[in-house]
C-alpha cells in the first residue's frame, strides 16, 4: 500500500486528494487547517495518520490538534521517538483507548547508524509501544541501504527508510519486505528527501509485480 503524504494545501484540496488515494499521512505541521477543517478532513477517509512534528507551535496546541485527529477518524498518529516521555505515554494511553494505532518515529539527516544502533532504536520504540516502528535514516551508500532493509529479517511492524536519493530503493523495497505501506509524496510536493510521487511510486510496484 502507498501512504501518501499530504502538506501545503487547503482543506478542500486536501478533501479531493483523498479521493484518489487508498492511504494518506495528514502532516498538519505543514497545513494551516481550522479545527473544522481537521475534523472534516479526518472524518473523510478511512485510512489516515496524523502527523504533527513539534517546533511550529506550542505542545499544548500541537497535542490538542492531535488528539482532536483522532477522536474524529485519525486511524494513525504518528509521536517523535525523541519526544518527551510523559508526553508519548499520554499520547498512547488517548490513541490505545480510542483503538487507534501509534507509529513512533525517528529520524537520522546525518547518517545510517551501526546494525547494533538500529537494533537498539527498534527495541527502544518497541518497549515503548509502538504499534509501527519508523525508522527513517540518511542513506549514502548500498551498504547502508542493506543496513537498513535487513531489519525486515529480524521485525514485524517496522517501516525503514533511506532518505536521499541513494536510499530510493527502500522506499520500493518496503512493501515487499512486511512494511504496511510505504510513503509517496502529494501533489503539492515532497516532504522529505528522495521521497517519489505517488505515480512514480505506484508505477515502480506495478513493474515489480508485473513485470511490464
Amino acid at each position: 500500500m502507498i501512504c501518501v503524504s499530504i502538506s501545503g494545501q487547503t482543506a478542500s484540496q486536501i478533501l479531493e486528494e483523498l479521493n484518489h488515494v487508498s492511504m494518506a499521512e495528514i502532516r498538519l505541521d505543514l497545513l494551516n487547517l481550522s479545527d473544522n477543517e481537521i475534523m472534516e478532513v479526518f472524518e473523510a477517509h478511512p485510512n489516515l495518520i496524523a502527523t504533527y512534528r513539534p517546533g511550529r507551535v506550542t505542545e499544548i496546541e500541537r497535542t490538542r490538534q492531535l488528539k482532536l485527529a483522532l477522536k474524529h477518524g485519525a486511524t494513525w498518529i504518528d509521536i517523535e521517538l525523541e519526544a518527551p516521555t510523559d508526553w508519548k505515554k499520554e499520547m498512547i494511553m488517548f490513541a490505545s483507548k480510542l483503538g487507534k494505532k501509534v507509529i513512533i518515529s525517528t529520524h537520522n539527516f546525518e547518517k545510517t547508524p551501526t546494525t547494533d544502533e538500529l537494533l537498539s532504536l527498534v527495541e527502544v520504540m518497541q518497549k515503548e509501544g509502538a504499534d509501527l516502528v519508523k525508522l527513517a535514516c540518511l542513506a549514502d551508500s548500498a551498504a547502508a541501504c542493506a543496513r537498513l532493509l535487513s531489519l525486515y529479517e529480524r521485525y514485524k511492524n517496522i517501516l525503514v527508510i533511506g532518505m536521499g536519493p541513494h536510499g530510493s530503493i527502500t522506499r520500493i523495497a518496503a512493501p515487499f519486505l512486511g512494511a504496511p505501506f510505504t510513503f509517496a509524496a502529494g501533489t503539492a510536493g515532497k516532504t522529505a528527501p528522495g521521497q517519489f510521487t505517488f505515480s512514480e511510486m505506484q508505477r515502480a510496484i506495478q513493474l515489480i509485480n508485473h513485470g511490464e
